[in-house]
């Protein structure tokens, strides 16, 4: 039997726990237009009940509800704790001592109905095990997420005596325990004044994931292009001019701003639509500009593969920290060529002259990697890089102002580049245990696999439609909402908080808890959990390193082109494709 989706054990027929709506609801917690409720995009969400225009207030939390370093003042206990033995700990190490406390203390908390309603597993990179990172395949996101493991677990050895000092039962002390807290305080937070780690807010935690859009501008179409560095034609632009534009959107633009403020005022977290939305749809906060990385690191989730993520990148230097040609050779054969290509063409990268006047004209150190972007572009900051080491160690000055205006410096400095561009992306490629063929015939059997799952459970089919949402929902083992944690009935509200509870109790609302109120499967492994989860994760790897491998594809095709350009040829005439000069 598969474990309850939620820490306190219910999975109600509703969206939330009717119990956690009327706590939410009696406590003041005002949803305008809006109510949580079921969505194709993994779990809960938050769906409006009437037209919302731009701007529209949505939802309004309470300050009292927040829990954060405020709420943690509060507490006498936490106090004591933290003074005697939290010296150690960060802003996010007392946020998760908080949430863990809270959750031990089980009816007695303020926030039980809150508690019992969160996710039950996260799968953010922090919790997963080493076979598991592996299957990422790529170096650097392996690295990243040995990081996050590293990093749980220094967190949790300093939390261990505060824990300790608080009396907590075993199960909420233990390595399991501190990732799902961890899983929580990091993806579910929202930015306030008085905490850096930011503060839980019920409700406020349900509305999913709205990526916002690419930064076109950022990384240039070189196909097309003039190649001569006299042209007064460059299609260029000042690197200062372009980071003054996106350091002046990204603090006052809404589309990088967010949805959410603290409002002083009132006392309370405000949130308000960025776009319009008729009733019966999903309301969306942008929860950042994240890669697909990123999400994986600090929610657990990726977007649909139905609705890519705009804004991921897919770095490639990490393959080439060592000579993949040294003693020994490369076994693939006709890939030793091209990776040991690949890796002097980038030693040549990361060894480019940050002179005095390279400091001065293009202000910051010369990035050791390239990066490709889903569409196959370089971003401009790694356009100018490939494009400064092809020049060599005595550019002419013409041929640098071209660079630094984002433009070419020649034909032949510019087939130079894109071919270090190119052959950098074929060895990341062929480095790869699995291709993209082979990881999407993989994500398409596990659909399989699913759907033949729901058809044996004797519930019928799903229509072909429903099921593909689901299907492409559920393999982020909480889809596009990282930090969902529920809807709820709109008329649940009107219930009393402490009978709702009461009632709820009658239906095992205790399912998966052992005596002390922890899931069991923090001290014991329960039932299904550990194939749950190794399930999710595995779906969440092919997944991301399939996005991965595509934006590499994308940009060896690009800088193909770009080298035949350079070369005077179209793609498909003379030496086609895989062509090398």
């Amino acid at each position: 039997m598969s474990l309850p989706r939620t820490f306190g054990g219910v999975d109600a027929d509703a969206a939330v726990d009717p119990a956690f709506w009327a706590w939410a609801t009696s406590s003041g917690v005002e949803a305008i237009g809006c109510a949580p409720a079921d969505v194709s995009e993994g779990w809960r969400g938050v769906v409006a009940t009437a037209d919302v225009a731009p701007g529209d207030v949505v939802l309004r939390v309470p300050g009292a509800l927040l829990m954060s370093a405020r709420s943690a003042a509060a507490d006498p206990d936490l106090v004591a704790a933290f003074a005697s033995h939290g010296a150690a700990l960060t802003p996010a190490d007392r946020l998760c001592v908080h949430l863990l406390r809270e959750a031990a203390r089980g009816d007695a908390s303020p926030w039980r109905a809150y508690v019992a309603q969160l996710p039950r597993r996260y799968d953010a990179l922090a919790g997963w095990t080493s076979a598991q990172r592996d299957e990422l395949q790529a170096p650097h996101a392996i690295r990243a997420a040995s990081d996050a493991a590293r990093d749980a677990r220094d967190a949790h050895a300093r939390a261990a005596r505060t824990l300790e000092a608080l009396a907590l039962p075993a199960a909420f002390r233990t390595p399991r325990a501190w990732l799902w807290a961890r899983g929580a305080t990091a993806s579910r937070t929202v930015h306030v004044p008085f905490d850096p780690a930011g503060a839980l807010c019920p409700v406020g935690d349900l509305f999913n994931h709205a990526p916002p859009p690419a930064e076109d501008e950022g990384a240039p179409d070189v196909l097309g292009s003039p190649l001569d560095p006299s042209s007064e034609e460059r299609g260029g632009f000042e690197r200062d001019s372009f980071f003054d534009d996106y350091s002046n959107a990204a603090s006052n633009g809404p589309r990088f701003a967010g949805d959410g403020a603290w409002d002083e005022a009132s006392d309370a977290y405000v949130f308000r639509a960025r776009a319009p939305y008729r009733a019966g749809e999903q309301i969306s906060l942008c929860y950042g500009r994240h890669a697909n990385l990123a999400l994986l690191e600090h929610y657990g989730f990726l977007l649909p593969m139905y609705a890519p993520n705009p804004n991921d990148e897919a770095p490639i230097g990490a393959f080439f920290e060592e000579d993949p040609g040294g003693a020994g050779g490369d076994e693939r054969g006709a890939a030793s060529l091209v990776t040991r290509r690949a890796a002097e063409a980038l030693r040549d990268l990361s060894k480019a002259e940050t002179t005095n006047t390279r400091e001065e004209e293009f202000g910051r150190d010369v990035p050791r990697t390239l990066a490709f972007l889903p569409n196959g572009r370089l971003p401009w900051t790694a356009l100018r890089d490939a494009r400064l080491a092809a020049l060599g160690p005595n550019p002419s000055r013409d041929a640098r102002a071209s660079v630094a205006v984002g433009g070419a410096a020649g034909a032949d400095f510019e087939r130079r580049a894109f071919r270090l561009a190119r052959d950098a992306a074929a060895a990341a490629l062929l480095a790869m245990p699995t291709t993209a063929r082979e990881d999407l015939a993989a994500i398409q059997r596990s659909l399989m696999r699913r759907s033949s799952f729901r058809r044996g459970r004797g519930g019928g089919e799903e229509p072909d439609d429903k099921r593909e949402e689901n299907d492409e929902a559920r393999e982020g083992g909480g889809g596009c909402g990282g930090r969902t944690g529920g809807g709820a009935s709109s008329d649940a509200g009107e219930d009393d908080a402490e009978a709702a509870m009461r009632r709820d109790g009658s239906r095992n609302h205790r399912r998966g808890l052992d005596a002390s109120g922890a899931p069991t499967e923090w001290t014991r492994g329960g039932e299904g959990s550990e194939a749950e989860g190794a399930a999710s994760r595995a779906d969440l790897a092919v997944r991301w390193r399939l996005a991965y491998k595509r934006a590499i594809q994308a940009g060896y095709r690009l800088a193909e082109a770009r080298v035949a350009e350079a070369s005077g040829r179209a793609t498909e005439g003379e030496g086609g494709r895989g062509s090398r000069k």
